[in-house]
């Protein structure tokens, strides 16, 4: 008869069984997931094959509002299958700016897929921006833009305020 400290004590496999202990499901990988994803001035591949990743920011300095911008976003899918990605950016206050057509993922264990995402936008003010992943719906990852408003080039911010860092 079994008491419940036996039951508690972990079990040899099965005969059978491969001798591993299985992953709890928060650790699980969906089928499909993004392994990075940046907001940069300018991305592409060349004809090696090479990612090239131009101007790599996440802050924005303005000299006024509204401000035009424009970035690609790259990510990179990996895991086995297909899934659907949609890139989604959002303002301070939660407003959808911009969403994409879903983008098809086709990727292997061996083989990733690069999606290159160009975005030209009119940002309406200052604050905290995000550039949201979903995949089949998910959120998958999220990276954030944070636009601040910058003294024109040569005038010095007041005594006491921090200057914006170089761009």
């Amino acid at each position: 008869m079994a008491t419940q400290e036996d039951d508690a004590k972990p079990q040899p496999p099965e005969a059978g069984e491969v001798g591993r202990s299985p992953t709890p499901p928060a650790q699980q990988r969906l089928p499909v997931w993004l392994s990075g994803m940046v907001i940069c001035q300018d991305a592409f591949r060349d004809d090696r094959g090479r990612t090239h990743l131009h101007g790599v920011f996440e802050n924005l300095n303005a000299s006024g509002f509204p401000v035009a911008s424009q970035f690609v976003v790259w990510c990179c899918a990996r895991g086995r299958g297909t899934a659907r990605l949609v890139l989604k950016i959002v303002d301070t206050l939660e407003q959808t700016i911009v969403v994409t057509e879903p983008l098809i993922a086709e990727v292997t264990p061996f083989k990733a897929h690069e999606f290159f995402c160009g975005f030209n936008l009119q940002l309406a003010g200052a604050g905290l921006y995000r550039v949201q992943a979903f995949i089949d719906g998910i959120p998958a990852m999220e990276v954030p833009l944070m636009v601040r408003l910058a003294p024109p080039p040569g005038v010095q911010p007041p005594p006491g305020v921090q200057p914006p860092p170089p761009p």
